[in-house]
Parts: structure tokens; C-alpha cells; sequence
């Protein structure tokens, strides 16, 4: 019976391939429409891919990212799988969610992306085989919860899943953990402690050769020498790292380097180049959907344009 469950999902999940890369190609908006007429387009595999895709997209375009995921969680009730695969199911299910909390956090939904990065938690903590996955949905939450200011408990939750990370041999999400302990530092005012643990994990994000954390790392370095006032190290760290995210196609990336660019420059009081960044930023962050950001960066360009007058 398991046999026949497992060759009917791996036929399921090369139709699913073809099924996601032809959605992908056509609007979001037209997708429910294709599945009215077929409703068994979209399974298991199919969502595997277009999971994939979105979380390819928060780094170009969370915009499209939360409008691909907000699809998802909507249609999962409609998906069918055997009995014998419902830990499977249950994976596919708690990723679609975390994945939301992803976009939800990325375009600044805070509240929104704590419910789905908890409703994830629930759905992964069904079953053994999902524990590092239940991590990944964990440190997420702890993600959103030191944004809203709440870094005690963001340090309770990665305490939680650090271990797991390393138990299971998982190197990039426990850089994650070192990254996310070293943003808490941060906002905590330690930035000396904070700009030796982000050395750290760049010298773990190279020796793991993964090109889109160190990048990641390299502009939290770069910002971080900025709030401790040594802007030629800073700008030098931002410069390479706006670099790399271009490089890599991580688009929305590139405007948070550049954020901290803008944000050097005004330090070195080049207060006419630091405004004419940020207006750009503004533009390209809000054809993302990145209202979070769009809202600190008009707050930035009121603040200065007041102090110039």
C-alpha cells in the first residue's frame, strides 16, 4: 500500500513540476480560474514548486512573493493526498505557512506574520520527521517577535531550535541562528558584540560557500560599522554587498543595502545624495510591496529634509 502511495506521489509530483512552471508563467491572479476547470492541477508537488518559487522571489520581489503564498494557503484544504503520505501532506502545509509568515514579514505585516509563523509551528509539530522544519517556522517567529520588540523571547525561541539545527547537521539555517542572535545584539545597542558575532558568521557563511547569506551578512556588517561610526569600513562592506545582491538577482536586497548607503552618506553629511537615495528607494521598495520599509524610509526623508531647511 505505501509503495503504491510513494509511486503515485512521485508520478503526482512530475505532473506537479509541469502544472507549477506553467502556472508561474501566467498571472496570479488568472490561477484560480485554470483550477475551477482542473481542479487536480495543483497537488502536492506542484505547491513543492511553487513554494520554491516564492521564496526565490522575497529576495527580488516580496511583493509577488506574498501574492503567491496568499494563493496557497487559500487552496491547501483543496489538495488530496493518501492517508499513507499525510506526514508529507502536513510538511507541504506547515512550509506553505511559514512561507506566508516570510512574505508577510517582508512587505512589513508584522502581526500577520507571528499568526502564520505560529500556525506553521502547529502543523509541523505533528510529527518527528518534521522537527527541523518546525525550527525553520521557529526562528522565523523569533525573527518577527524581535522585530516587534520583544527580544526575550525572540532568544527563548532561538534557544529552542538552535540545538536542532545542529543536531541534524543543518549549516545554513544554524548560520541563521548566528545571524538572527547577532540582530538581537544589535537592537539591544551591544554593536561591538554584534559586529563580532556577524564576522563570525561570514567566515561560516564562506567556509559553507552560500553567496546569498554572505552577502546578507556583509550588509549587516556594513551597517553596523556605520552605527559605530567608522564610515569608510562601512561604505566599503555596502558597496560589496549592494554588488553581490545585484550580482545574485536579489533585487529587494539591493534597496536595503542601498537604505544603508543613504544612511552613510548622511552621516558624512552628504545630505543632497543621501535624500536623492532614498527617494529612489522609496520608489523601488514600494513597487515591491515593501510598505514596512517604504514607511522608516519616509520618516528618514522628513527627518532630513526638515534638518536641511
Amino acid at each position: 500500500m505505501l509503495s503504491e502511495a510513494v509511486t503515485s506521489l512521485n508520478e503526482e509530483a512530475k505532473a506537479g513540476r509541469e502544472a507549477a512552471r506553467m502556472l508561474l508563467k501566467l498571472p496570479i491572479e488568472d490561477w484560480q480560474v485554470i483550477l475551477d476547470a482542473q481542479p487536480r492541477l495543483l497537488g502536492i508537488g506542484a505547491v513543492e514548486v511553487l513554494l520554491e518559487a516564492a521564496r526565490e522571489e522575497l529576495d527580488r520581489d516580496p511583493g509577488r512573493a506574498l501574492a503567491l503564498t496568499t494563493f496557497l494557503v487559500g487552496y491547501l484544504d483543496s489538495i488530496v493526498a493518501p492517508r499513507e503520505l499525510d506526514v508529507i501532506r502536513q510538511r507541504i502545509f506547515g512550509l506553505a505557512w511559514k512561507e506566508y509568515g516570510n512574505a508577510l514579514f517582508a512587505t512589513g505585516s508584522l502581526e500577520e506574520a507571528a499568526h502564520a509563523a505560529r500556525r506553521a509551528r502547529t502543523i509541523l509539530d505533528a510529527h518527528p520527521a518534521l522537527a527541523v522544519d518546525h525550527a525553520s517556522a521557529t526562528m522565523l517567529l523569533a525573527l518577527v517577535v524581535n522585530a516587534q520588540e520583544h527580544p526575550s523571547e525572540a532568544e527563548s525561541l532561538l534557544a529552542e531550535c538552535e540545538d536542532i539545527f545542529a543536531a541534524h547537521g543543518d549549516k545554513t539555517r544554524w548560520l541563521y541562528t548566528i545571524e538572527l542572535r547577532a540582530m538581537i545584539l544589535f537592537d539591544e545597542g551591544h554593536l561591538e558584540e554584534a559586529l563580532a558575532l556577524w564576522h563570525r558568521a561570514h567566515a561560516e557563511a564562506e567556509r559553507i560557500e552560500d553567496l546569498h547569506e554572505l552577502a546578507r551578512i556583509q550588509n549587516n556588517i556594513g551597517h553596523c560599522a556605520a552605527k559605530l561610526g567608522r564610515l569608510e569600513e562601512a561604505m566599503r562592506h555596502l558597496e560589496e554587498a549592494a554588488q553581490r545582491f545585484a550580482t545574485l538577482g536579489m533585487d529587494a536586497e539591493v534597496q536595503r543595502a542601498r537604505l544603508c548607503i543613504a544612511d552613510v552618506l548622511e552621516r558624512a553629511g552628504n545630505d543632497a545624495e543621501a535624500l536623492a537615495t532614498l527617494h529612489s528607494i522609496q520608489q523601488e521598495c514600494g513597487r515591491r510591496g515593501m510598505h514596512r520599509l517604504v514607511r522608516t524610509i519616509a520618516e528618514k526623508i522628513d527627518e532630513l529634509e526638515g534638518a536641511t531647511k
